[in-house]
């Protein structure tokens, strides 16, 4: 039960942090950096925890970091090309 929990968890994450990919690019570059999009108000405090979660797995040196290349988002990867390679 407790792990059919945690992998239901981390499948709403992955959705999320998928999502903010897409939606939230400038967000992603800021948490790259260790920086806070939100200073102030309600949402602060969710947003330090998703930080730190998000830099835990995707950052330089998180879980998932390579030496070869850092996970970048969707929208980074068009970014990063030219016109002629779309």
């Amino acid at each position: 039960m407790v792990l059919c929990l945690a992998l239901a968890l981390a499948g709403q994450l992955a959705t999320l942090f998928t999502e903010y990919g897409l939606s939230r690019p400038d967000m992603l570059r800021a948490w790259r950096s260790d920086t806070a999009v939100l200073v102030d108000g309600a949402m602060a405090a969710t947003e330090a925890w998703q930080r730190t979660l998000w830099r835990a797995v995707f950052a330089d040196h998180g879980l998932l970091a390579t030496t070869e290349r850092r996970w970048t988002t969707l929208i980074e990867r068009f970014e990063q090309l030219s016109p002629g390679q779309l």
